[in-house]
């Protein structure tokens, strides 16, 4: 086997070992993980590198497959020395969170937490402004201090 094609294989099994654990499940993990960002919502536009990181995996997919079916066979590379280090960056963000799916889940939490936030206290902003607005009323047709002389 190609020496590239090796390198490429052990990275890629690498990242799938990280995608099955992350989706319990024990083969097909990048699968999954290209699954769950078909699935993303359009919240997926405000995530940087997403569509690079989505259309790299894609690659990198066919790429595996056409290396294990071809095994030996294969005498020229199948992949660039790119492809393997995006599939190394891609693990190391992986490892640590930065990566795209989970960037777009911590987003979403985010704005969901907000939002509930948002809906405690949207209510109690109109009560004040609702009881500042009949104050300045009242001080409008009855006067304040300057009423009482």
């Amino acid at each position: 086997m190609n020496k590239l094609n090796a390198i490429f294989l052990n990275e890629y099994n690498n990242l799938e070992a990280l995608c099955n654990a992350k989706f319990g499940v024990t083969e097909g993990g990048i699968g999954k993980y290209v699954e769950a960002m078909n699935g993303a919502t359009e919240n997926k536009d405000k995530i940087g590198k997403w569509a690079e990181d989505y259309h790299s995996l894609a690659k990198c997919m066919h790429i595996y497959s056409v290396i294990s079916l071809n095994g030996n066979n294969i005498r020229k590379p199948q992949c660039t020395k790119h492809d393997i280090a995006w599939l190394v960056k891609f693990a190391q963000r992986f490892g640590k969170e930065t990566d795209s799916l989970t960037r777009l889940q911590k987003y979403e939490t985010s704005l969901e937490k907000f939002n509930n936030t948002m809906d405690k206290v949207v209510p109690v902003a109109k009560a004040v402004a609702i009881g500042c607005g009949i104050a300045l009323a009242f001080n409008a047709l009855f006067g304040g201090k300057n009423g009482d002389k």
